[in-house]
């Protein structure tokens, strides 16, 4: 089986047209990249088990010490927190594991994408499943379900979506990654994928969005500010490589159509902006320091948004009730026309509708449809807008399903 891979990677690089000895050599490169990678993860894991770490002045120091005796500097990052952050290194192989972290998301997201429902490899998920997987719903996100200002990062609409956006992060991505480290890599891909889709909110008052491009117009953001601060020749360069990128993706994207450019935008000025509160470390001992908490809180947010988003679908994933009457009404109608209306009136409801069409088969006793109405009404009561609504257009659709006669008193709208 080895042999058969062998040849079949010589294959491989012969057709893409390398020589015979390059198709050689990087069949065996990758013949001997697994046992590397568990090499890699191996020592990892060893050294996560070290006792001794670095102060920020480089000064090594052992598990316990609480000051440095160098500089001075007392030590708040726990032992145990700094085996946590190893260990969690450890797990992901390569010298870039923010990147490989965000590209894995991506796509396991993507593939659970394509075995919900309407999904498919070209075409994006309706609204509804988008619903349900964690898509940034405005009112939603900057309201009872914060969380999917980050796992809206992760969905895509189709292939040619996904493949743009891993395609610019591994372009763009390992030269913000080893400029200002994992840790600021991993916070900046929270923070400005989030303003992305926070600020279009409030300044042109948002729409539906799934996709990176909004972290990958923060990393973008970053790499830019990095290279003009610095100005050098290579500087400048990176700042103007960004700036094409900018101009190239936006002109794609107005080409391709329903792009949300808004958050394209916000997600660059954010990136901007990360770029000048949390510069690269260097050798600069503060910000050294900061690392390893920007790291924590990049993770932790990332827990939590994934716990939360878990967490709601397991209790069945059905709206929020804190929306307002607007928001409650627009969202409920979406859901309705996917999946219909009993699937959100619970057991009461769909007991009503169902005695509703009873009824109509025994020729509608004015009585008995008066009774189910306030009944209707009734449970109505105890609902949010959206839910209320619903559930009186499905018993009056049951109870006169070619339209009510003017003549018999409407349910409530």
């Amino acid at each position: 089986m080895k042999r058969l891979w062998y040849h079949l990677v010589i294959l491989w690089h012969r057709i893409s047209g390398d020589s015979a000895v390059q198709a050689e050599w990087k069949a065996k490169r990758a013949l001997e990249k697994p046992d590397e990678i568990v090499t890699e993860i191996r020592t990892d894991l060893e050294r996560a088990q070290d006792t001794r770490f670095f102060c920020v002045c480089n000064q090594m120091l052992v598990a316990g010490d609480r000051v440095c005796p160098s500089c001075g500097r007392r030590q708040y990052v726990p032992y145990w927190l700094r085996s946590v952050l190893r260990v969690g290194r450890s797990l992901i192989p390569g010298e870039l594991p923010g990147t490989a972290l965000v590209a894995a998301l991506i796509g396991l997201s993507f593939l659970m994408q394509l075995k919900v429902g309407s999904g498919g490899i070209m075409n994006p998920n309706d609204t509804a499943e988008l619903f349900d997987l964690g898509a940034s719903f405005p009112f939603l996100t900057v309201g009872p379900q914060p969380w999917r200002a980050f796992t809206y990062t992760c969905l895509h609409g189709g292939l040619m979506h996904v493949a743009f956006n891993v395609i610019v992060l591994i372009q763009i991505g390992p030269l913000v990654e080893r400029t200002f480290g994992s840790a600021r890599f991993l916070a900046a891909w929270v923070v400005t994928g989030a303003l992305a889709a926070i600020i279009p909110v409030f300044v042109t008052g948002g729409s539906l969005v799934i996709g990176a491009s909004g972290a990958v117009f923060g990393l973008m953001g970053m790499a830019l500010i990095y290279g003009h601060q610095v100005g050098t020749q290579q500087g400048r360069e990176i700042r103007d490589v960004m700036i094409r990128w900018t101009i190239y993706t936006t002109i794609f994207g107005f080409m391709m159509g329903g792009v949300a450019h808004s958050a394209h935008f916000a997600g660059l000025g954010a990136g901007i902006l990360f770029g000048f509160v949390a510069p690269p470390p260097l050798n600069h001992p503060g910000r050294k320091r900061a690392s390893p908490w920007l790291a924590l809180g990049a993770l932790a947010a990332m827990v939590w948004a994934l716990g939360s988003f878990g967490s709601w679908v397991a209790e069945g994933a059905m709206p929020p009730d804190r929306l307002s009457e607007r928001d409650s009404q627009r969202l409920y109608f979406t859901l309705e026309r996917a999946r219909g209306a009993e699937a959100y009136v619970g057991e009461r409801g769909r007991s009503l509708i169902e005695r509703a069409r009873t009824l109509r088969r025994e020729g509608l006793p004015p009585d008995q449809v008066a009774a189910i109405e306030r009944e209707t009404v009734q449970l109505g009561r105890a609902m949010v807008a959206g839910q209320r609504l619903i559930l009186y257009r499905a018993v009056n659709s049951a109870l006169f399903p070619n339209g009510r006669p003017r003549t018999t008193d409407r349910l409530p709208q």
